[in-house]
C-alpha cells in the first residue's frame, strides 16, 4: 500500500479535473446538436431523445461492472482507456448514416465516460493530503456541470461551422489528447 501524501499537488489535481470535464463533453455535445441530428438523420423526437438519455442507461446497466473493471485494471489505465474509448466511439460515429449505429457508438461513449469518471477519484486521492481531501473531492464534483455547460455552449457555434460531425470530431480530439496527457503525467 502506498503511503498517504503529506502535501497536495494541485496542478496534478487540475489535470484530473480536466479529464472529467473532457469526459463530460460527450454528454453536453448532444443537446446543442439535436436539431441538426434530427434533420440530417431524419430522427423522431423520441429517437433523438434516446441519444441524450443513453448514458443513464449505460450507467444503470454497467455501473457495478465498471467499478470491478477499474479495480482490476488500475485506475490510471481505466481513466486513460475510458477517455480513448469514448473518443474513438465519438470519431467512429461521424461516419454513420443511421440511428442504430449511432446509438451503438453512443453506448460505447457512455461506457468510456463511466470508466473515466469512476476511476479518477481514486487517482485524485493519491495526489492530495488528508487535510485537502474534502476540498479536492468537492472540486471533483463540479466536473459534470462544467463539462456539460462548456460543451453545450460551444457545440452550437461549432455545429454552425461544420455540423454535428465536426462537434463529435472535436470532442474526440480532446479525449485523445487528454488520454495522452494523463498517461504521460501519471504513469
Amino acid at each position: 500500500r502506498m503511503s498517504e501524501p503529506t502535501t497536495t499537488d494541485w496542478r496534478r489535481g487540475a489535470l484530473l479535473q480536466a479529464a472529467g470535464i473532457i469526459a463530460a463533453f460527450h454528454i453536453g455535445k448532444v443537446p446543442g446538436q439535436l436539431a441538426g441530428l434530427t434533420r440530417e438523420l431524419d430522427l423522431s423526437l423520441t429517437q433523438a431523445g434516446s441519444l441524450v438519455s443513453l448514458f443513464n442507461l449505460v450507467a444503470a446497466l454497467f455501473g457495478v461492472t465498471l467499478g470491478l473493471l477499474v479495480d482490476r485494471t488500475g485506475a490510471l489505465r481505466a481513466a486513460v482507456g475510458g477517455l480513448a474509448l469514448a473518443a474513438a466511439a465519438s470519431l467512429a460515429a461521424t461516419v454513420e448514416e443511421g440511428l442504430g449505429a449511432l446509438v451503438a457508438k453512443r453506448a460505447v461513449e457512455g461506457f468510456g465516460f463511466l470508466l473515466t469518471v469512476s476511476s479518477i477519484p481514486s487517482i485524485l486521492v493519491g495526489e492530495v493530503s488528508a487535510q485537502a481531501r474534502r476540498r479536492a473531492m468537492g472540486l471533483w464534483g463540479s466536473y459534470m456541470p462544467t463539462g456539460m455547460a462548456l460543451s453545450m455552449a460551444a457545440s452550437g457555434a461549432v455545429g454552425d461551422l461544420g455540423g454535428w460531425r465536426l462537434v463529435w470530431r472535436l470532442v474526440a480530439a480532446f479525449g485523445f489528447v487528454w488520454a495522452g496527457v494523463l498517461w504521460l503525467s501519471f504513469r
